[in-house]
């Protein structure tokens, strides 16, 4: 339109004096919208002379007063249907006009939308950089395939013995690799590392959750009516947690048993108390008490004890049943550190034991499971080139974070003042007082209510990063390697970094 509009003035300015005529009423009358509804541009020089030479310069017909000669006045539309049939372009200079009085507000909105993309762009580039996005997954998909198995062995766990078996024929020689590819036994320096360039931090953990047992399976709703099957099917385990039933300080003191009225660790069915003494198997025995620390019955297998001592150890387990009816949830977890890229990532293995009698389906709910998170513990100490840009990215976010807010927080008292809390009083045609605008409407406007939301989020997302930051670099959360023990400050670390994103 506004192409046409200079068009049209053009035309007219350069248009012989009988074709100028036909512009003379609108230059006379002056631009205003109100004077006119449309007008046509010619789209040949004869046309308009021809059009031209019907008018004079007051817009009268070729007798100077609107004689018979001039034809009747002719709506908007139809003189549009007209003109478009003539084969000639139609210009609406009122749309024309307030096209070009709201061109300023448009372009301000291109701009805004323009700034909000490099805004996201921004976020996304940080959130990237935060993440370590690439080395991460390659970390990640490394050990899928390589250590867990996760498309081949792990997909045959389905009973407590194959447990055994995965644990032995596959964890236990990717953890603790005994030599080289050729069979050249690894020196003390070379011990420790998992894919050669992990290093193992303090060992391999296992935990088990453990549940009650009741009898009778099912309580009757009538006493006198008890199931006719309860002596045939005496005891039944539910999922109930066994240490659900006792305070934290029994938890403390070690009074959480092995089984309902069998203490820990258990003398019966095998007698895991006598092997205490038993300079062999190192401190197995722990493995049949509940631990405070790891919130189950762990069995820990030390990085320090070697390989053939923890080869040991999971003959015991299986030999001494450690698994059993009471086994509702089995743990494999262990943490590595890659100093190349200065990252540590821990890994999860979840088994989920189903009352049918074998593990629940991978990746169905409650059933087996692999969680592997990659996290920096130290960062912005680096002095790498990325180091600083992401320091630098991070500024700039904020900043820019906090200006978008102080912006909406102005324009909201701008209105507040200006037109206060209900806004301006106005009468509308049906004599009703109506009022326009106020502080009040632009609180309840959606477009606020979003934005609120949204910097709200930011906002969160700024506190939970810097409170992330704080933990991981705090004294008694930083990793002391070698360790002796696995560190659940990972784990945590990994659940503040999800709830931030």
């Amino acid at each position: 339109r506004l192409v046409l509009l200079l068009s049209f003035v053009a035309k007219g300015l350069q248009a012989e004096p009988a074709a100028h005529q036909k512009f003379g009423s609108f230059t006379k009358r002056g631009m205003d919208p109100a004077n006119f509804v449309s007008t046509t541009v010619p789209l040949n020089g004869a046309n308009g002379e021809d059009q031209g030479a019907q008018a004079d310069a007051n817009g009268n017909g070729v007798n100077g007063n609107g004689g018979p000669h001039d034809p009747p006045p002719l709506d908007k539309q139809e003189s549009n249907t007209q003109a478009k049939s003539a084969g000639e372009q139609v210009v609406d200079l009122a749309a024309t006009e307030a096209d070009l009085r709201r061109w300023p507000e448009v372009k301000k909105g291109y701009a805004e939308l323009m700034m909000w993309l490099i805004f996201f762009g921004l976020y996304c580039a940080v959130l990237m950089i935060q993440l370590r996005v690439e080395k991460t997954y390659q970390i990640d998909e490394a050990l899928r395939q390589m250590v867990v198995s996760e498309g081949d062995a792990l997909q045959d766990v389905s009973t407590l013995g194959d447990f055994f078996d995965y644990l032995d024929n596959q964890i236990r020689p990717a953890i603790f690799p005994p030599d080289w590819y050729n069979g050249e036994a690894l020196t003390t320096d070379e011990t420790g590392f998992v894919m050669y360039y992990n290093m193992l931090v303090g060992g391999l953990l296992i935990v088990q959750e453990r549940g009650i047992s009741t009898s009778p399976c099912r309580v009757p709703m009538y006493s006198g009516a008890p199931s006719s099957y309860q002596d045939f099917y005496e005891i039944c385990y539910p999922n109930t947690r066994i240490e659900d039933g006792y305070s934290d300080a029994q938890r403390e003191n070690g009074e959480v048993p092995w089984a309902p009225g069998v203490p820990a660790p258990p003398s019966t069915p095998v007698d895991v108390a006598a092997t205490r003494n038993d300079t062999t198997l190192g401190d197995f025995y722990k493995a049949f008490t509940y631990s405070t620390e790891y919130k189950g019955f762990a069995a820990f297998l030390a990085l320090a004890d070697g390989a053939q001592l923890n080869e040991q150890k999971i003959k015991a387990l299986k030999q001494y049943r450690w698994l059993d009816k009471h086994t509702r949830k089995i743990d494999i977890k262990f943490a590595l550190y890659n100093g190349m890229i200065q990252m540590f990532t821990f890994c999860v293995i979840s088994f989920g034991f189903d009352q049918t009698g074998t593990f629940t389906p991978y990746n169905n709910v409650g059933g087996t499971k692999v969680v592997i998170k990659t996290i920096d513990m130290e960062p912005y100490l680096g002095n790498k080139t990325s180091d600083r840009v992401q320091i630098a990215l991070e500024i700039i976010l904020v900043v820019w974070i906090f200006y978008q807010i102080s912006s909406f927080v102005r324009r909201g008292l701008e209105i507040l003042f200006r037109e206060g809390w209900a806004g301006k009083a106005q009468i509308d045609e049906f004599g009703q007082k109506t009022y326009e605008g106020g502080f009040k409407n632009f609180l309840l406007d959606k477009w606020t209510i979003i934005d609120v939301a949204n910097y709200g989020l930011f906002v969160v997302y700024i506190i939970m990063r810097v409170e992330l930051v704080r933990y991981i670099l705090h004294p008694d959360k930083i990793i002391q390697v070698p360790a002796n023990s696995y560190r659940p400050v990972l784990e945590e670390a990994k659940i503040r970094v999800e709830n931030q994103l």
